[in-house]
């Protein structure tokens, strides 16, 4: 979306680095492979001589800033577990312990994956120009802080955050808009391109309210915590009509560190009716819930196919719970803890995972037709239920929607207490 403004210039052909390079470490992490069969101290050296072969060139000092994954949920736990395919053992990780799994498995723990992250930073911290700073959970913000501190501090001095995470760029971007961050001599670089961050805020100048409002819009378009909505790019997003007055006074309550649950679901569903309706549609005032009937009628005298329920609009139910992660995320971009069991998340198995919606998906005598016969826990794919997103019930015929993984949880309904 930014390209559209202004073209950064592809990595390869970029200036050389120079002054402070802000590293992300969980970039860093995944960039190198590992081979079956090394022991940690090689593998280590891999990421010293990578380290110093493209960040620590003559006159830079680099500060790489590591993720932490505690023993506590946080509201990237779904992101993790999207990641993690393979279980695997805890590993000692030391000099002489040698990697008899793929580096997917390994890392598919988050416990080998913190005691690795620990230990490569300390060898990283033992090579002179290079400091490692760990964050309490995810890196991002601290990253963001680490840049501002050394723009402050080095105002003659380039600095370069690098990193493969849009969240950065964004954050960037915002902070350069209530003036904590300078963007003269600030650059942004991943694999691919180089963006000079002066240029690209001249380049968003005119387009007030992109740049005023860029976390929520980032946000509710998808990020690491709220899931991309099918089908619609983030230009859908950042295109809103600028005169849609009440579609951008929505968009700004993501970012009032006061708002009640009812006025952001309100303002959620302002937002993605806009995005899902066409412009006589607004104008009747069609809800979401009748958005998604009407595609459906539209679909199904048309489709050849199965419709799938991602290619419709989201129920106003599931769009609430949505909209207090979106509000949830930029709140804690802008240094703001909430509640995530308020805020459309909740705990299980020691984890924050998204509450998909609180009402039925359908009657419950249609539910009540969907069983399984596992023998198992009820946890995979091949369990009629889980497959289908669904709970087990009282007619599955050896669990009973009692002795397996996948029975029924009571879920907090945040919007039932008054705000």
């Amino acid at each position: 979306m930014l390209k559209k403004h202004h073209a950064p210039t592809p990595s390869d052909n970029a200036p050389k680095l120079e002054g402070i390079v802000v590293l992300d470490g969980g970039s860093l992490l995944y960039t190198i492979d590992w081979a079956k069969g090394s022991m940690f101290q090689k593998i280590a050296e891999q990421y010293t001589k990578f380290v110093k072969k493209h960040y620590l060139l003559p006159g830079c000092q680099v500060k790489v800033v590591f993720d932490s994954y505690p023993q506590e949920p946080t509201t990237k736990d779904s992101t993790h577990l999207q990641r993690t395919r393979q279980a695997c053992i805890k590993i000692r990780v030391a000099d002489d312990t040698l990697l008899d799994v793929t580096k997917q498995q390994f890392l598919s723990n988050s416990e080998n994956k913190q005691s690795f992250l620990d230990y490569v930073s300390l060898k990283l911290d033992g090579i002179e120009g290079i400091e490692c700073v760990k964050a309490r959970d995810d890196a991002d913000c601290l990253i963001v802080d680490t840049t501002i501190v050394a723009s402050t501090n080095s105002p003659n001095k380039c600095v370069t955050v690098v990193g493969d995470d849009t969240d950065l760029i964004v954050m960037i971007l915002h902070r350069t808009r209530d003036s904590t961050l300078t963007p003269e001599k600030l650059y942004f670089r991943t694999k691919k391109w180089h963006w000079d961050i002066a240029l690209l805020v001249d380049s968003i100048e005119d387009q007030t309210y992109m740049k005023h409002s860029i976390l929520s819009l980032h946000a509710n378009s998808g990020c690491d915590t709220t899931s991309r909505i099918f089908g619609k790019g983030k230009a859908k997003f950042f295109n809103i009509d600028k005169d849609d007055e009440e579609c951008w006074a929505a968009v700004d309550v993501f970012e009032q560190n006061n708002a009640s649950k009812t006025e952001i679901a309100d303002a959620g569903r302002t937002i993605l009716r806009t995005v899902y309706s066409t412009a006589e549609e607004r104008k009747d005032g069609l809800t979401l819930n009748q958005l998604k009937a009407a595609r459906y009628t539209d679909k199904s005298l048309k489709a050849a196919s199965v419709i799938t329920a991602e290619s419709l609009p989201p129920t106003s139910d599931a769009a609430n719970l949505y909209s207090l992660r979106a509000y949830l995320q930029v709140q804690q971009w802008l240094g703001n803890e909430l509640d995530a069991e308020q805020y459309g998340f909740h705990l299980t198995n020691g984890m924050y995972l998204p509450i998909s919606m609180t009402q039925p998906v359908a009657p419950e005598f249609l539910l009540d037709g969907i069983v399984c016969k596992c023998k198992g826990n009820c946890d995979t794919n091949s369990c009629k239920c889980y497959k289908a997103q669904l709970s087990c019930n009282k007619n599955c015929e050896n669990c009973e929607g009692t002795f397996c993984n996948n029975k029924e949880t009571q879920i907090f309904n945040p919007f039932d207490e008054d705000d």
